[in-house]
């Protein structure tokens, strides 16, 4: 029977986006020979508050020696090689609770495996995770380069969630990266949640589904949700996206809302991405004017969108807020994005775009998993 390590990063707020990202490893698992077995390991500094919904088999990652008798071992999305993710989210929730090395010291050894055997690396996967914010001033640190170029190097499969990560990989790593990215989350099946769909009770025949909370922009986007459901005779359905339910039927929920949706109208990254692969399009909206310097930063969503060549639904919050100083502004505004989504061709070609780069990864990371 094969074994197979899943490291995800371990959300301490119920969040459903990252919840869809453990759920989508189910996902392969379904296709995948019964004799495939799964542990899925997170790091926090306290005990699990409580069990990731994604897997029967649930730890707490202390020590790369727990990784040493399984097949293949999978950093599973996120930002977890980053260097940003173990200066900042790594201090203030993850580590083994009352290590004694320094929590910076803890994240080079598990999430790099600085000063693991060689062989160790070898039975690794890296898929789905990000480093499109590394920068020069990362990159001098030399123990950062070396470990992270270690791993890179000897890792079995390298596939990023995006084209920006993949070219660091090429560049640190000194081997190509599969350029065509993939979010773990595209990967979801709706079978895996084992809750079938269906129409949520008292929505509106015709709406749009609106969710915000990135941006800072919750008034400005409230407006151009009201004005856009006016004009195309929709109620606004608000979704609590980070809401309470931290189980499958919470986001199965929230997905079903989605698949009834017209269109979607977020600043969430995981929610326009949870959105287009149930085939529903999504209207994003984010700072161009914004640096990548940490996980919640806005550059990652217009990624996103420019990969799968949907950059026109991407919406900056600075020609937002130039729209909203007028009614004829906004009317333009408006009536650009109604014609988007009326087209289409355009559409079709999105979610083209988006199947080969699911069917391409998917099928890339299950060879990698058979072939250990």
């Amino acid at each position: 029977m094969k074994s197979i390590a899943v490291i995800c990063a371990h959300s301490f707020l119920w969040n459903p986006g990252m919840h869809s990202v453990d759920y989508a490893f189910r996902s392969i698992l379904r296709r995948m020979p019964r004799t495939v077995t799964a542990t899925f390991f997170y790091a926090r500094s306290t005990e699990l508050e409580s069990q990731p919904p994604s897997a029967e088999n649930v730890e707490l990652l202390c020590s790369p020696s727990q990784l040493q008798d399984f097949d293949v071992i999978i950093y599973w999305g996120d930002f977890l090689q980053w260097l940003a993710y173990g200066q900042q989210d790594w201090q203030m929730t993850a580590g083994p609770a009352n290590a004694e090395a320094p929590k910076i010291d803890n994240w080079f050894e598990l999430m790099l495996l600085e000063g693991a055997d060689k062989s160790l690396k070898q039975k690794t996967i890296l898929f789905g995770g990000s480093i499109y914010g590394l920068n020069a001033r990362q990159l001098k640190d030399l123990r950062y380069r070396n470990a992270l170029s270690d791993l890179l190097q000897n890792a079995r499969l390298v596939m990023m969630r995006d084209q920006v990560s993949a070219h660091f990989v090429s560049q640190v790593a000194a081997r190509p990266a599969p350029s065509l990215g993939c979010d773990c989350a595209l990967l979801l099946d709706r079978e895996a949640l084992g809750i079938p769909p269906r129409r949520p009770e008292n929505l509106p025949e015709k709406y749009l589904a609106a969710s915000f909370g990135r941006s800072g922009a919750n008034r400005l986007l409230q407006a151009l949700a009201m004005e856009l459901a006016s004009r195309l005779n929709l109620k606004v359905v608000m979704m609590d996206w980070f809401g309470s339910e931290p189980d499958s039927a919470g986001l199965a929920h929230r997905l079903d809302i989605i698949n009834h949706a017209e269109f979607v109208l977020t600043d969430i990254y995981h929610l326009s991405v949870n959105a287009w692969r149930e085939g529903t399009p999504a209207l994003c909206a984010g700072r161009g004017a914004s640096y990548p310097v940490g996980t919640l930063a806005e550059k990652k969503k217009e990624i996103f969108y420019q990969q799968i060549g949907a950059i026109d639904y991407y919406l900056f919050i600075e020609d937002l807020q130039i729209a909203i100083g007028s009614d004829k502004a906004m009317a333009k505004y408006s009536n650009r994005l109604i014609e988007l989504l009326d087209e289409s061709d355009s559409l079709d070609m999105v979610f083209e775009i988006l199947s080969n780069q699911v069917s391409y990864a998917r099928a890339k990371l299950i060879e990698a998993i058979e072939a250990a």
